[in-house]
Protein backbone atom coordinates (compact mmCIF):
# COMPACT_ATOMS: atom_id res chain seq x y z
CA UNK A 1 0.00 0.00 0.00
CA UNK A 2 1.27 3.43 -0.96
CA UNK A 3 0.70 6.59 0.99
CA UNK A 4 -0.16 9.48 -1.23
CA UNK A 5 -1.06 13.06 -0.57
CA UNK A 6 -4.68 12.19 -1.04
CA UNK A 7 -4.63 9.34 1.51
CA UNK A 8 -2.79 11.57 4.02
CA UNK A 9 -5.46 14.20 3.54
CA UNK A 10 -8.22 11.59 4.06
CA UNK A 11 -6.63 10.30 7.28
CA UNK A 12 -6.26 13.86 8.56
CA UNK A 13 -9.91 14.65 7.75
CA UNK A 14 -11.05 11.46 9.48
CA UNK A 15 -9.02 12.31 12.65
CA UNK A 16 -10.42 15.85 12.67
CA UNK A 17 -14.00 14.62 12.26
CA UNK A 18 -13.53 12.05 15.06
CA UNK A 19 -12.13 14.68 17.43
CA UNK A 20 -14.99 17.08 16.58
CA UNK A 21 -17.58 14.36 17.23
CA UNK A 22 -15.94 13.49 20.57
CA UNK A 23 -15.92 17.15 21.63
CA UNK A 24 -19.62 17.54 20.75
CA UNK A 25 -20.49 14.32 22.62
CA UNK A 26 -18.61 15.46 25.74
CA UNK A 27 -20.34 18.84 25.66
CA UNK A 28 -23.80 17.24 25.33
CA UNK A 29 -23.11 14.76 28.15
CA UNK A 30 -21.83 17.61 30.34
CA UNK A 31 -24.97 19.69 29.77
CA UNK A 32 -27.26 16.72 30.32
CA UNK A 33 -25.38 15.79 33.48
CA UNK A 34 -25.90 19.26 34.93
CA UNK A 35 -29.64 19.03 34.30
CA UNK A 36 -30.10 15.57 35.84
CA UNK A 37 -27.73 15.86 38.79
CA UNK A 38 -29.11 15.73 42.33
CA UNK A 39 -30.57 18.92 43.67
CA UNK A 40 -27.92 20.89 45.49
CA UNK A 41 -29.15 22.06 48.86
CA UNK A 42 -28.01 25.56 49.62
CA UNK A 43 -27.91 26.40 53.33
CA UNK A 44 -30.04 29.34 54.37
CA UNK A 45 -28.31 32.30 55.95
CA UNK A 46 -29.47 33.59 59.32
CA UNK A 47 -31.22 36.44 57.49
CA UNK A 48 -33.09 33.98 55.22
CA UNK A 49 -34.28 31.98 58.22
CA UNK A 50 -35.37 35.14 60.06
CA UNK A 51 -37.24 36.27 56.93
CA UNK A 52 -39.28 33.06 57.22
CA UNK A 53 -40.35 34.22 60.68
CA UNK A 54 -38.21 31.67 62.52
CA UNK A 55 -36.00 32.59 65.42
CA UNK A 56 -32.63 30.90 65.50
CA UNK A 57 -31.83 28.85 68.60
CA UNK A 58 -29.52 30.39 71.15
CA UNK A 59 -25.84 29.49 70.99
CA UNK A 60 -26.00 27.76 74.35
CA UNK A 61 -27.34 24.25 74.36
CA UNK A 62 -30.08 22.80 76.49
CA UNK A 63 -30.51 19.25 77.70
CA UNK A 64 -32.64 18.47 74.65
CA UNK A 65 -29.93 19.54 72.21
CA UNK A 66 -26.83 18.28 74.01
CA UNK A 67 -24.88 16.15 71.53
CA UNK A 68 -24.25 12.51 72.36
CA UNK A 69 -20.59 11.70 72.93
CA UNK A 70 -19.25 9.79 69.95
CA UNK A 71 -17.70 7.09 72.15
CA UNK A 72 -21.12 6.36 73.68
CA UNK A 73 -22.65 3.37 71.83
CA UNK A 74 -26.17 4.17 73.08
CA UNK A 75 -28.60 5.56 70.52
CA UNK A 76 -30.38 8.72 71.69
CA UNK A 77 -34.07 9.18 70.80
CA UNK A 78 -36.02 12.38 71.32
CA UNK A 79 -39.69 12.91 70.56
CA UNK A 80 -41.31 16.32 70.69
CA UNK A 81 -44.94 17.21 70.12
CA UNK A 82 -45.73 20.78 69.15
CA UNK A 83 -49.26 21.87 70.11
CA UNK A 84 -51.48 23.29 67.39
CA UNK A 85 -52.50 26.90 67.54
CA UNK A 86 -55.91 27.44 69.08
CA UNK A 87 -58.50 28.71 66.63
CA UNK A 88 -61.98 30.02 67.22
CA UNK A 89 -64.90 30.50 64.89
CA UNK A 90 -66.94 33.69 65.02
CA UNK A 91 -70.48 33.32 63.66
CA UNK A 92 -71.38 35.69 60.84
CA UNK A 93 -73.32 38.78 61.80
CA UNK A 94 -76.62 39.58 60.16
CA UNK A 95 -78.87 42.59 60.05
CA UNK A 96 -82.51 42.95 59.14
CA UNK A 97 -81.60 44.66 55.85
CA UNK A 98 -79.15 42.02 54.59
CA UNK A 99 -79.32 38.32 53.99
CA UNK A 100 -76.97 35.93 55.77
CA UNK A 101 -73.97 35.10 53.62
CA UNK A 102 -72.53 31.66 54.14
CA UNK A 103 -68.90 31.71 55.26
CA UNK A 104 -66.23 29.18 54.57
CA UNK A 105 -63.57 28.11 57.02
CA UNK A 106 -60.36 30.08 56.70
CA UNK A 107 -57.53 28.23 55.00
CA UNK A 108 -55.15 26.35 57.25
CA UNK A 109 -52.40 28.59 58.52
CA UNK A 110 -48.97 27.12 57.90
CA UNK A 111 -46.56 27.27 60.78
CA UNK A 112 -42.75 27.15 60.73
CA UNK A 113 -40.75 24.84 62.98
CA UNK A 114 -36.97 25.13 63.26
CA UNK A 115 -34.90 22.56 65.16
CA UNK A 116 -31.19 22.52 65.84
CA UNK A 117 -29.94 18.98 66.27
CA UNK A 118 -26.48 17.51 66.34
CA UNK A 119 -25.09 18.24 62.88
CA UNK A 120 -27.30 21.12 61.78
CA UNK A 121 -30.63 22.92 61.69
CA UNK A 122 -33.82 21.74 59.98
CA UNK A 123 -36.71 24.06 59.10
CA UNK A 124 -40.14 22.69 58.12
CA UNK A 125 -43.50 24.31 57.33
CA UNK A 126 -46.60 22.48 58.59
CA UNK A 127 -50.36 22.58 59.16
CA UNK A 128 -52.73 20.22 60.91
CA UNK A 129 -52.74 17.96 57.82
CA UNK A 130 -49.29 18.17 56.14
CA UNK A 131 -45.60 18.94 56.65
CA UNK A 132 -43.04 20.10 54.07
CA UNK A 133 -39.28 20.59 53.97
CA UNK A 134 -38.03 24.21 53.90
CA UNK A 135 -34.27 23.97 54.57
CA UNK A 136 -31.47 22.00 56.20
CA UNK A 137 -28.23 23.75 57.15
CA UNK A 138 -25.32 21.55 58.28
CA UNK A 139 -22.86 22.74 60.89
CA UNK A 140 -19.11 22.68 60.17
CA UNK A 141 -17.83 19.18 59.55
CA UNK A 142 -21.25 17.73 58.63
CA UNK A 143 -23.04 17.11 55.33
CA UNK A 144 -26.78 16.79 54.84
CA UNK A 145 -29.07 14.50 52.86
CA UNK A 146 -32.81 15.16 52.50
CA UNK A 147 -34.59 11.81 52.23
CA UNK A 148 -38.27 12.90 52.35
CA UNK A 149 -39.65 16.40 51.56
CA UNK A 150 -43.34 15.96 52.52
CA UNK A 151 -46.31 16.20 52.51
CA UNK A 152 -46.66 13.10 54.72
CA UNK A 153 -43.17 13.11 56.24
CA UNK A 154 -39.92 15.06 56.24
CA UNK A 155 -36.72 13.06 56.79
CA UNK A 156 -33.25 14.63 56.97
CA UNK A 157 -29.89 13.09 57.85
CA UNK A 158 -26.70 14.84 58.96
CA UNK A 159 -23.38 12.95 58.97
CA UNK A 160 -19.95 14.06 60.10
CA UNK A 161 -17.47 14.17 62.95
CA UNK A 162 -18.17 10.50 63.74
CA UNK A 163 -21.89 11.12 64.31
CA UNK A 164 -25.05 10.43 62.28
CA UNK A 165 -28.18 12.44 63.20
CA UNK A 166 -31.58 11.60 61.77
CA UNK A 167 -34.56 13.98 61.87
CA UNK A 168 -38.11 12.89 61.04
CA UNK A 169 -41.24 15.05 61.22
CA UNK A 170 -44.87 14.17 60.53
CA UNK A 171 -48.30 15.43 61.51
CA UNK A 172 -50.37 13.17 63.75
CA UNK A 173 -53.82 14.18 65.03
CA UNK A 174 -53.16 17.77 63.94
CA UNK A 175 -49.89 17.97 65.90
CA UNK A 176 -46.33 18.12 64.57
CA UNK A 177 -44.35 15.15 65.88
CA UNK A 178 -40.55 15.32 65.54
CA UNK A 179 -38.19 12.43 66.22
CA UNK A 180 -34.43 12.70 66.23
CA UNK A 181 -31.87 9.93 66.48
CA UNK A 182 -28.20 10.61 67.19
CA UNK A 183 -25.75 7.73 66.98
CA UNK A 184 -22.03 7.13 66.49
CA UNK A 185 -21.04 6.66 62.87
CA UNK A 186 -17.78 6.06 61.05
CA UNK A 187 -17.20 8.68 58.36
Amino acid sequence: MRFTKRSSWMVGAWVAATLAAAAVALAVVGLAGEQVADVVIQPLSAQDVEALGVSLPAATSTAATTPTTVADPVVTWATTTVPSATTSTVPPTTSAASATTPTTAPPETARIDSRQITGGTVVVRWTASWVEFVSATPTDGFHVEVEERGPDQVAVEFEGNGVKSQYEAEVSDGELVVETVVEPHED
